[in-house]
């Protein structure tokens, strides 16, 4: 290129600066290769550790296919083969087994003793505060006792727990679950997420019938009782009594509807006269009178003051 330009440039004037950046690549491309010629010179390449590294490349791509994982997972299956295989070598050692056997017995005895007098404190609350609600639940002189006794060692402890309950005054303490009826058991339930809430963060609780078996003056208390809960959290209620529906501050009125086939639900809410005209069918039936529709207005107008009265 050189040579043809400078002909050129002999007829050309315009070309000699082209001519003139041609001659300096030259000469900085003919210093780059004496340096990488020197730094050739002092390399010294080691063949046979170079063929050694392609072949472990090589022998890693291959044990990868061969285990179906990818290159870069290699090494944690690597570590995990050594803990097995240690795991293995140390089912050879039984006088070592048997130590780390009696090892761990000893720290879930001493964690389920912690569990157990923990529970123990916890079942005694627990009785005394669902006790004391119960009766205002309409259960007077009812009790409540949590009982606890050895059981079989599990991932919760090793205490075999009881719910007992004194239906009434002077009563002997007897298997929840056996002899409790169904109010009783709405009620017992209803005292005891009444009394965990207080110590639940959760936001929202949710009582599905919680008042059924119940009627009258206690029906009334239920509800009281689930409008106090509302003062820290959302409550919801699923309750076919006047009295519960009344203490809420919101009425949702939930029906269906066949449609096209298909069965509907629907939510709707109540205010005003929809809600007295509700509340009302609640107490009479279906059948809506002057008197069941001043009951209602009556029950709404009692709440109202209350809520009122607590400053909600």
């Amino acid at each position: 290129c050189q040579g043809r330009l400078k002909q050129l440039a002999a007829l050309d004037d315009r070309l000699a600066p082209v001519l003139e950046l041609l001659e300096s690549a030259s000469i900085q491309v003919a210093e780059a290769a004496a340096s990488l010629e020197a730094h050739a010179d002092r390399v010294d390449l080691d063949a046979a550790r170079l063929e050694q590294t392609e072949a472990r490349i090589s022998g890693l791509f291959a044990l990868a296919r061969k285990l179906r994982l990818p290159p870069e997972q290699l090494p944690e299956e690597q570590m995990r083969v050594q803990q097995a295989l240690q795991a293995l070598e140390r089912a050879h050692d039984p006088d070592r087994l048997q130590q780390e056997t009696s090892d761990a017995q000893a720290r879930y005895q001493a964690l389920a003793l912690e569990v157990r007098a923990a529970r123990t404190q916890a079942a005694a609350r627990l009785g005394a505060g669902v006790s004391d609600r119960l009766g205002a639940l309409g259960m007077q002189g009812a009790r409540l006792q949590i009982d606890l006794q050895p059981g079989e060692p599990a991932a919760h402890g090793c205490d075999r727990i009881e719910f007992l309950i004194a239906s009434h005054a002077g009563a002997g303490a007897r298997p929840l679950a056996r002899v409790a009826s169904g109010g009783e058991l709405s009620r017992v339930s209803l005292a005891i997420s009444a009394l965990a809430a207080q110590d639940n963060p959760v936001g929202t609780l949710i009582f599905d019938e919680a008042d059924a078996g119940v009627g009258g003056a206690v029906a009334e208390v239920v509800g009281e009782l689930m409008r106090a809960l509302g003062a820290s959290r959302q409550v919801l209620c699923v309750t076919h009594l006047p009295q519960v529906a009344a203490c809420g501050h919101h009425h949702l009125r939930v029906s269906k509807a066949t449609q096209a086939g298909s069965t509907l639900s629907r939510i709707e809410a109540l205010e005003g006269n929809a809600r007295i005209d509700e509340m009302a069918r609640m107490l009479g039936g279906a059948q809506i009178t002057a008197t069941t529709r001043r009951h209602a207005r009556e029950m709404l107008n009692r709440s109202a003051a209350s809520l009122a009265s607590e400053g909600h």
